[in-house]
């Protein structure tokens, strides 16, 4: 009598470790990738800023980028980008103060509480412009072009923060300069926290201008609260 074969399951060999993670990390890899070559393009522009007001180069405007109220006054941030511009001012390297913060609450007038500090430190109301639609740096380099006519201007903002504001000003078509101020780490305060958010607003500033071409408010004449 014939034995009956034995079949043996054969079991597929498990994949590697390796092989399981081939795919999410090229995925990954393609993903910093693409960030790095966004983050390089914003940051490309290091010869248009200038650390020392007095051997910039003069311009009709000064553009001070709002940085946020503390109680109804300007953010320590925002008085340092403040004191930039008016030493700009009085040193004869502008004409102008264009000042833009959000006012899109009646509570919170950012531009007014700039104007506010800057007047009381000595610069003629005059000689302040104010936009109150510049709820963030692409805002504010859209209606400088836009609204306000500005093709040559200083922007006044901290060192982090200068390659962004310059990437997009210049890209909305102005010709554009910044004031570096010193960041706040220099000052004893934490930085660690807008660096980061900087990354990720770089890679937003970059989407705005290749892709999504958002056109903010363009009405010069929002109500003043």
């Amino acid at each position: 009598m014939r034995k009956k074969k034995t079949v043996t399951s054969v079991s597929k060999p498990k994949k590697s470790l390796g092989r399981k993670l081939r795919w999410p990390l090229l995925i990954l890899a393609i993903f910093i990738g693409a960030w790095a070559g966004i983050v390089h393009s914003v940051n490309g522009y290091d010869s248009y800023i200038s650390y020392d007001a007095k051997k910039i180069k003069p311009e009709p405007v000064a553009i001070i980028l709002g940085a946020g109220l503390r109680n109804g006054k300007p953010s320590l941030v925002l008085k340092l980008r403040l004191d930039g511009g008016i030493q700009l001012y009085k040193l004869g390297k502008v004409k102008k103060l264009l000042m833009s913060g959000d006012n899109r609450f009646h509570e919170y007038n950012e531009p007014e509480a700039m104007r506010v500090y800057a007047v009381d430190h000595g610069v003629p109301n005059e000689d302040i412009i104010l936009d109150y639609a510049g709820r963030d740096t692409y805002d504010t380099a859209y209606r400088a072009f836009h609204v306000f006519g500005v093709r040559h201007a200083i922007l006044v903002t901290q060192q982090f923060h200068t390659p962004r504001a310059l990437y997009l000003h210049r890209r909305m078509g102005i010709d554009a300069t910044a004031y570096a101020l010193p960041d706040l780490d220099m000052i004893g305060e934490p930085q660690l926290v807008y660096d980061a958010r900087e990354y990720l607003a770089d890679v937003k500033a970059w989407w705005d201008v290749n892709f999504s071409h958002r056109k903010p408010y363009i009405d010069q004449r929002l109500s003043k609260t």
